[in-house]
C-alpha cells in the first residue's frame, strides 16, 4: 500500500495510533517553557502600535503561534494578527481555531507571504523540512527590525538519535511482509469457514506467517523503549488476538485495521526519513546565515537548546532583520 499524499496530515490528526499522540511529555512541557522564555524576551522588544504581524511556520499543533499569542498580549499587543503554517490542512486548521488566528496550507518553501511583511517569524521543527529554501523563504518575509525564532533539528540530538533507531525499526518490520502473510491467512480462513475452494494450503499459509511472526517478535524483543517500538508491540499483540478469535471480527473490520497500521508503518517510516534529512549542523546554519546579505540581516550566535539531563533537542536559530 502506497503513503498517503500528506503524511504529515495524518500524523497531526488525533488517535490512539498516530504518532502525534504517542510523543513524549517531557520534551513537549520542556520545549514550551523554553518558548514562553524567549517570547518573554522578544515581545517586549516590539511597540505596541497594534500592527504586529507573526507567522509560525510548520505550525503543527500550533503550540508555538499560541504562546506568542499570551506573550504578546501581555505587553499590549493582543491586536497582532497571528498566521499558522502548514503543508498539513487538519494541522494549518486546527492550530488557527486554537490558537486564534489565520490557517495556511503551503509549502514552506514557496510561503504565500509578501515580502518583509513578518515581524515576529517562528518555528519549532518546521522550515527545515524545506531545506535551506525555507529558511530563505523565513527570512525573505522578516520585516524591518523585525525577528525570526526557529527551533531546528539538530542531526546529533537526542531526537535524531531516536529518529535513526525508528527508521531502522520500521524498516525491519516492513521487510518482514507480515502483514501481507497475515492477510493471506485471515483470506484462508474466511473462504474455508464457506466452504469455497483455495489455492494454497492451510499448511503453507501457517508456515509462512508464523516464520514471518517469529521475526517480527525477534525485532521487538529489542531493549528498545521508543515510542515507535510501543506502537508495534501493541500492534502485534492486536494482530495475534484478532489471529486467535478470527470468527468473532467482521472480514471488513479486520482488513480495515491491516491497511491501517501498513499505512501508519509506512507514514511514519517516511517522517523519519524526513526528519533527518532535514536536521542540521551548527555548520550547516552557520554557513546558510554567512549567505544572507550582511546589511539586512544579523544572526545571533547559534546554540543548542538541551533537555534538563543535558541531551540537545534542536538549535537555537535567530535572524533579525535591520
Amino acid at each position: 500500500m502506497p503513503a498517503l499524499p500528506n503524511a504529515w496530515d495524518s500524523f497531526w490528526k488525533p488517535g490512539r495510533h498516530t504518532a502525534a499522540a504517542l510523543s513524549g511529555e517531557l520534551a513537549t512541557t520542556h520545549l514550551n517553557h523554553w518558548w514562553r522564555s524567549e517570547m518573554s524576551a522578544i515581545a517586549g522588544q516590539f511597540p505596541p502600535d497594534g500592527g504586529l504581524r507573526a507567522a509560525d511556520l510548520g505550525c503543527g499543533s500550533g503550540v508555538v503561534g499560541s504562546i506568542a499569542r499570551d506573550s504578546l498580549s501581555t505587553r499590549n499587543l493582543s491586536g497582532a494578527a497571528l498566521v499558522f503554517v502548514d503543508r498539513s490542512p487538519y494541522a494549518a486548521g486546527a492550530a488557527a481555531r486554537s490558537g486564534g488566528g489565520t490557517g495556511l496550507v503551503a509549502d514552506l518553501g514557496a510561503l504565500p507571504l509578501a515580502d518583509a511583511s513578518t515581524l515576529l517569524v517562528l518555528s519549532q521543527f518546521g522550515v527545515e523540512y524545506a531545506g535551506n529554501q525555507g529558511l530563505a523563504e523565513a527570512a525573505r518575509v522578516i520585516a524591518p527590525k523585525g525577528v525570526m525564532l526557529a527551533l531546528i533539528h539538530d542531526r546529533d540530538g537526542g531526537p535524531a538519535l531516536e529518529c535513526r533507531l525508528n527508521l531502522s525499526l520500521f524498516d525491519d518490520v516492513l521487510s518482514t511482509r507480515i502483514l501481507d502473510a497475515a492477510r493471506d491467512a485471515f483470506h484462508l480462513g474466511f473462504a474455508l469457514d464457506k466452504g469455497e475452494r483455495v489455492n494454497r494450503s492451510v499448511e503453507t499459509v501457517r508456515a509462512d506467517l508464523q516464520s514471518r511472526m517469529r521475526r517480527f517478535d525477534e525485532i521487538i524483543r529489542a531493549p528498545n523503549q521508543t515510542t515507535a517500538m510501543a506502537f508495534l508491540r501493541q500492534a502485534r499483540r492486536d494482530l495475534g488476538i484478532m489471529l486467535n478469535r478470527r470468527p468473532a471480527y467482521e472480514k471488513s473490520d479486520i482488513f480495515k485495521w491491516l491497511d491501517n497500521i501498513e499505512a501508519e508503518l509506512i507514514q511514519s517510516r517516511d517522517r523519519f526519513a524526513a526528519m533527518l534529512r532535514a536536521s542540521r549542523t551548527q555548520a550547516d546554519l552557520q554557513a546558510f546565515a554567512s549567505v544572507l546579505p550582511a546589511s539586512r540581516f544579523d544572526c545571533e550566535p547559534i546554540t543548542r537548546v538541551t533537555m534538563p539531563s543535558g541531551q540537545s533537542v534542536g538549535w537555537r536559530f535567530c535572524l533579525r532583520r535591520r
